[in-house]
């Protein structure tokens, strides 16, 4: 009875001391999982954090204008921020479709210096500025370079426009002078050959009958019928140089003054286009035909018409004279843009075209390439002062054997002059 009483106990005990080894062991378990869930919640916490501030890092990357490419030294793509790149190709193919690597690469001369680089690029008719930054890695080397590429082409555009004002400001000044003084002494020559012209018709009669006497007599060491034959032509050519040099003096001076006409007319830009070719026709070669893409719904805007009819007849001539072929065409073209609410003429010819020495002073006085063909080289220049007064800009693109476009913007809304 005695051991059978101890071996319940024994076995109360024990299962006593199982039920709190339980019970200590689910203590431990629920503090352990307890723990387990806070660190699991942390870690999702964290998860969560560590995604938002990659999607922002993304979201702020993408939102860069700026294309921005990281390479390796193999010129390979490791991450963008376009879709259009992605995250593989060579950096010179996805940025401008090139097979080679780029003159002056950047990216080269950082691998090598470790140093931030600057250089700009032109490639077709756009203008680039490439930025490159060295990545380092633990060592301390360069083994990737961050490129930061911004298309600088309409600042480049601006840039020339300025630059051009600038010239031509400083030009204007010094046309002006030269105007006045060609003047005066040509405005006496002009007059003077006039008279000139008048005696020498009253005189002829009486050289004549004093000849009929002295056969032998010589004027100017030439025969008298070689004199009299050939004077009137001489004074000719003398009054047509005369009136050439008072043309140049006036476009001299309406290149040089600042236009004191107001820009207060109202200017349909359609009906002066097509009022205009039918007048510009007659001045162009016959292998020239005029052909216009006008937009219906261009607003009309203030301006001075007489002027605005000039730049148009020097465009078309200037069009008409780069043709060379039969099949001669200049499209004239006009577009509302409604986003900067200004007016665009385009002038598009099939023509030669123009290097580009040729094309960055086109719109400089005196620059002419028919010199020969009695060109003085101001005609676009005057072009260009006559759209500045009217707050716009004009600009040209051309490739040798591919025609020449110059393109006219105009704001609607002018300012009061």
């Amino acid at each position: 009875m005695i051991d059978e009483i101890s071996g319940k106990i024994s076995r109360a005990i024990e299962k006593n001391e199982k039920k709190k080894d339980i019970e200590n062991q689910k203590k431990k378990l629920l503090l352990k999982n307890k723990k387990l869930i806070q660190i699991t919640q942390e870690c999702h916490e964290t998860s969560d954090k560590c995604y938002e501030s990659t999607e922002k890092l993304k979201t702020f990357f993408s939102a860069i204008t700026d294309r921005i490419v990281v390479i390796d030294k193999n010129y390979n793509i490791i991450m963008s921020n376009k879709e259009d790149i992605g995250d593989s190709g060579k950096c010179y193919r996805k940025l401008f479709n090139s097979d080679s690597k780029c003159d002056n690469c950047p990216a080269s001369e950082t691998f090598e210096s470790g140093k931030n680089n600057i250089f700009e690029k032109k490639w077709s008719n756009q203008y680039f500025l490439l930025r490159s930054y060295p990545i380092f890695n633990k060592k301390g080397k360069t083994d990737k370079v961050l490129e930061v590429c911004r298309d600088i082409t309409m600042n480049k555009k601006i840039e020339t426009q300025l630059q051009q004002s600038y010239k031509l400001a400083s030009l204007g000044k010094l046309v002006a002078g030269i105007a006045h003084e060609v003047n005066n002494p040509n405005t006496f020559i002009l007059g003077n050959l006039k008279i000139v012209s008048e005696a020498f018709n009253d005189i002829l009669p009486i050289l004549d009958n004093y000849y009929a006497e002295n056969k032998n007599k010589k004027i100017a060491r030439l025969n008298y019928d070689v004199f009299k034959e050939n004077f009137p032509v001489l004074l000719n050519d003398m009054i047509d140089g005369a009136n050439r040099t008072k043309k140049i003096v006036s476009d001299l001076r309406n290149f040089a003054k600042k236009d004191e006409e107001t820009l207060l007319e109202i200017v349909d830009i359609n009906h002066l286009i097509k009022d205009h070719l039918a007048l510009t026709q007659k001045y162009i070669k016959s292998n020239a035909n005029i052909e216009h893409k006008l937009s219906p719904d261009i607003p009309k805007f203030k301006g001075n018409i007489r002027k605005l009819e000039q730049v148009l007849m020097n465009i078309i001539i200037n069009a008409s004279e780069a043709i060379k072929n039969e099949n001669g065409l200049i499209t004239v073209e006009t577009i509302h843009d409604k986003s900067k609410n200004e007016i665009i003429i385009k002038f598009t010819d099939n023509g030669e075209g123009m290097d580009e020495e040729t094309r960055k002073n086109i719109f400089d006085p005196f620059f002419t390439t028919k010199r020969n063909e009695g060109g003085t080289g101001l005609g676009l220049s005057i072009s260009y002062g006559i759209i500045k007064d009217h707050n716009g800009t004009i600009n040209v693109e051309s490739k040798l054997g591919s025609g020449t476009t110059f393109t006219i913007h105009i704001p609607v809304i002018q300012q009061k002059k």
